[in-house]
């Protein structure tokens, strides 16, 4: 972590046993959350922690390979499934909450997805990777 100015300040330990990390974010409470896409699992490390520490076990049986993350106002994660295109929703404490769309190339179905960021306003954008555009999702509030 660097300050405004560029001066290292600390860093974050990754856990000992890993698979590839692809995505990271910061939430509302400055949680850093990072995806692991090989062992589809979910790290986080609280504002003041030095290392990341398991939030989720396997999440193989909702997604196949998670290639990124972003979190809304509410708290609530979505990972990219790029492989099953689809978007997995978690709770704040990374409980499975639903999964969204599926693989087509009709609006609102995804192929191979692979970014994802939210607005604070509710918007989900996804680069929906072979369909060669951006979606833009509302969430339920």
């Amino acid at each position: 972590m660097l300050n405004p100015a560029g001066d290292y300040q600390k860093h974050i330990d990754f856990p000992e046993k890993y698979g590839f990390f692809s995505d990271l974010d910061v939430n509302a409470n400055g949680e850093v959350l990072l995806i692991d896409s090989i062992q589809a699992r979910l790290f986080h490390a609280a504002k003041d922690a030095d290392r990341l520490s398991p939030l989720t076990q396997n999440l193989q049986e909702y997604m196949r390979f998670p290639t990124s993350l972003t979190t809304d106002v509410r708290g609530r994660i979505f990972l990219v499934d790029r492989n099953g295109s689809r978007i997995v929703v978690l709770g704040q404490d990374g409980s499975f909450l639903s999964r969204q769309s599926a693989m087509g190339w009709k609006e609102g179905r995804l192929n191979f997805p692979s970014q994802i960021c939210a607005t604070g306003s509710g918007e989900v954008f996804v680069a929906d990777t072979n369909n060669s555009r951006i979606q833009i999702f509302k969430t339920v509030e």
